[in-house]
């Protein structure tokens, strides 16, 4: 008779695989990401680290799903209405508090900076971010239409306007002493202030 499988211990190992996967991104760099690594930073059998992922291309895209799930939510609050301008200040707030974690903004900043290869994990990236993009052209659509005097600004181009601050706000807060944070948010929260008042 088959052992029944404990679907905890099994997610606490994913879990686990891609913790270090992220310290190893954090430490080496997307490019000094190998399966030796990641075996090693797990502390797990190289058995056990195949035995949840296929290989480096399959554990990225696990790595890229788990973050989607934090932007699901962002997208979630985008289609119910909800100002955009609260949504994108707290969102503003979280992203900084993920990126006082030094691990976690590299891995950010490697990500996004691989998100042009071909690889299915960055079609993943592309994909999650089509997705926040549109949800955000609806949001702005729905609040121009509130307005008593449109401003002939598309939505399209709105949102690719908060997108560029954004990600200035993740590469400029990834590189920044912690120190400096609180003034590169209120750089940020008044650019789109202007972009959502234009």
């Amino acid at each position: 008779m088959a052992r029944p499988v404990d679907l905890d211990a099994q997610s606490a190992r994913r879990t686990q695989i891609l913790d270090a996967v992220e310290r190893v991104i954090a430490t080496q760099g997307l490019a000094g990401l190998t399966m030796a690594r990641i075996i090693a930073a797990s502390k797990l059998s190289a058995g056990s680290v195949y035995h949840h992922f296929k290989g480096k291309d399959d554990i990225l895209m696990g790595l890229v799903l788990r973050q989607e799930s934090e932007q699901q939510e962002l997208i979630d609050a985008l289609g119910a209405g909800h100002a955009l301008r609260d949504i994108l200040y707290v969102s503003a707030d979280e992203m900084l508090a993920y990126l006082c974690d030094p691990t976690k903004a590299r891995l950010l900043v490697e990500l996004a900076g691989a998100a042009r290869d071909g690889a299915p994990w960055a079609e993943a990236i592309r994909a999650q971010n089509q997705l926040l993009s549109d949800a955000m052209i609806v949001a702005l659509g729905r609040e121009e239409a509130k307005r008593w005097r449109p401003s002939g600004i598309t939505p399209e181009l709105r949102s690719r306007m908060i997108f560029a601050l954004w990600d200035g706000l993740v590469s400029q807060a990834a590189e920044a002493p912690l120190a400096d944070l609180a003034q590169i948010k209120r750089m940020y929260l008044g650019a789109v202030a202007g972009v959502l008042k234009a």
